[in-house]
């Protein structure tokens, strides 16, 4: 019960913030919270494991998540390549002058995952919002409502383990679950972001569902290689910001790809 307080406490307290500067017609709002949150979970994943990683390679990871976000920003992704080349060869002689090769390889993991979800998946969200600001606050609240269903239903429900390897507490009742109330939540609210057709609420639902599990257990995998049960403490009730991100990023990026495709089918 004190879990599920904090929980709900916490999420009442950040949920607003988020989808205010997502709402707001000033991209900078967001690509400022943006800028925070990527900073605090690359340093939630540089943390994982209890394995240090060097200074060098914490600040230039930092530096290419951070600047590789302004770019897409501003809109100038062909700085990108000289950007991401320059980091690999810091990143490959931090590693060679400050490891050795078991720890090495343990940190390029931890880097990875942080290429990953950082470099890569999250700054979808920003450019969704630039492309289609109602989209992107449907990303947050269908993958909030499919998160919730299948946290509360698979709490009563449970029986059949989804991915009982790399999850044990996520089942098949709990994700039929929250594929259920993702469907009616986004049938019901689709309107109120002049989305109209009920066939594409509908497969906004059913995207939202296998993203933000994929999202989860490529999270989950993550910690459960590296021994841990959350990314870190800082959110009572959730664990890390990098544990409320998980379902959300692979989201981004597939409606993104989405408004892509049905903007290019209505040309």
């Amino acid at each position: 019960m004190r879990e599920l307080t904090q929980r709900i406490g916490t999420a009442l307290l950040l949920g607003p913030l988020v989808l205010f500067a997502v709402w707001h017609p000033d991209s900078r709002i967001l690509y400022s919270l943006l800028a925070i949150v990527l900073g605090i979970t690359w340093w939630e994943i540089s943390k994982m494991g209890g394995i240090k990683i060097p200074s060098l390679l914490v600040l230039s990871g930092f530096m290419v998540f951070e600047v590789n976000l302004y770019l897409l920003f501003i809109q100038r992704n062909d700085l990108s390549p000289i950007l991401w080349a320059i980091s690999a060869v810091i990143i490959l002689i931090s590693l060679f002058f400050s490891t050795i090769p078991p720890e090495g390889k343990n940190i390029l993991g931890q880097f990875m995952a942080g290429l990953l979800y950082l470099g890569f998946l999250l700054p979808f969200i920003l450019l969704l919002k630039m492309v289609d600001s109602n989209l992107a606050l449907m990303a947050f609240i269908l993958t909030w409502s499919f998160d919730s269903g299948s946290y509360f239903i698979g709490k009563i429900w449970s029986k059949h383990p989804l991915s009982p390897n790399v999850s044990p507490k996520k089942s098949w009742e709990g994700f039929i679950g929250g594929v259920l109330i993702v469907i009616v939540v986004s049938l019901l609210i689709g309107s109120y972001f002049q989305i109209n057709d009920n066939f594409i609420k509908l497969l906004l639902a059913i995207l939202t569902a296998p993203l933000a599990t994929l999202g989860d257990l490529c999270e989950s995998f993550i910690k459960r290689a590296y021994g841990i049960k959350d990314s870190s403490n800082l959110l009572p009730g959730h664990g890390g910001f990098l544990d409320r991100i998980d379902s959300l990023v692979f989201v981004f990026l597939g409606f993104y790809l989405f408004t892509k495709i049905i903007n290019k089918a209505l040309m």
